[in-house]
């Protein structure tokens, strides 16, 4: 398997005062000039998003011969707006969604908008959109095993339990799923693609939580006893954890909660900081380790022996005082 890997550089300009003393103002506050790089599964292509004329457009390369990167194809966003994302859905396919164009170092707003399109440009396909569909959409799962869905989530201004539905990435069809038992928020899948966790807020807007003990069971109320606000992160490959952070005072960091059982245990809780995001295995069944920022990131391992620590390990030795994820992989072992 070969990794696409992404860290972040003001980080390790900090730690490196080499770097540092011939580093400018500007290179500090610019956007990146590239971004999101993704690598195909089959490993031959590349996308990436890279600005054009300053507004971010997405690129294709083909990468078999690596020490010359060849351009395939460039595709642009309607008019005012700009690529946020993409992923590969299958060797030939990616799906993208968009921001509202900002200007200089602003946050980016998605629009609720996805496409589709295929590495040479061919068939594209604007599978959803707030004008067409009436409602806000986000992607929840790429479905590694399948070329022609994802799953997506979405909600109205006059509905707000979220739907749950398979969406294909060539005609744009949808097949619900589900819909979660609250307003105003989200849902996590287990690995089979069953909603089994959900979060919302009430008219107070105070935050409530759901789940189902097995997948066609019964929702039930999530009894929060972490005091302060439990945010669930994602769900482990074992279809029976929950992993949820928590913002109080005495119990930052990552728990784990026991869909069957309801009981919550702690899995990594720092002293003085929040989670900032989880490490997982390349298989994407087991949490590895949780990284916080107190400063320069610091990561802390769950299992401390994990046959995927090792590779964390070397990564983050190589991109010391950076914030390292794993952006994409090829499908091979």
């Amino acid at each position: 398997m070969k990794w696409i890997i992404s860290g972040v550089l003001a980080l390790g300009l900090i730690t490196n005062p080499a770097a540092a003393a011939t580093t400018s103002v500007e290179d500090f506050v610019a956007h990146p000039k590239y971004r999101n790089l993704q690598i195909s599964p089959d490993g031959r292509h590349l996308a990436v998003i890279a600005p054009v004329e300053g507004i971010n457009n997405l690129v294709f390369l083909n990468i078999e011969n690596i020490d010359q990167p060849e351009q395939i194809s460039v595709l642009s966003a309607p008019r005012g707006e700009e690529v946020a994302s993409v992923n590969w859905v299958s060797d030939e396919r990616v799906i993208l969604q968009t921001s509202v164009v900002r200007g200089a170092l602003e946050l980016p707003r998605l629009t609720g908008r996805i496409m589709a399109v295929n590495y040479d440009g061919s068939k594209k396909k604007e599978l959803w959109s707030i004008a067409k569909n009436r409602a806000f959409a986000q992607v929840l799962d790429t479905l590694e095993d399948e070329d022609d869905f994802i799953i997506v989530s979405h909600q109205g201004i006059n509905r707000q339990k979220p739907i749950v539905e398979r969406l294909n990435v060539y005609s744009g069809r949808t097949n619900r799923i589900g819909v979660s038992p609250l307003d105003r928020g989200g849902v996590l899948l287990d690995s089979d693609h069953n909603i089994r966790f959900a979060i919302g807020r009430n008219d107070d807007l105070e935050l409530r939580a759901a789940y189902r003990p097995d997948a066609d069971g019964p929702w039930k109320t999530f009894e929060n006893p972490l005091d302060g606000e439990a945010v669930p992160l994602a769900i482990a490959g074992d279809n029976r954890t929950v992993y949820v952070s928590s913002d109080a005072t005495d119990r930052l960091g990552v728990h784990a909660f026991d869909l069957e059982t309801g009981e919550v245990e702690p899995v990594v809780v720092h002293p003085r900081v929040e989670v900032n995001s989880l490490l997982w295995s390349r298989d994407r069944e087991a949490l590895v380790g949780v990284e916080f920022l107190p400063g320069l990131p610091e990561v802390r391992f769950v299992d401390e022996r994990h046959e995927d620590r090792s590779i964390w390990e070397s990564l983050l030795a190589t991109f010391e005082g950076m914030h390292v994820r794993v952006s994409s992989g090829t499908s091979d072992n």
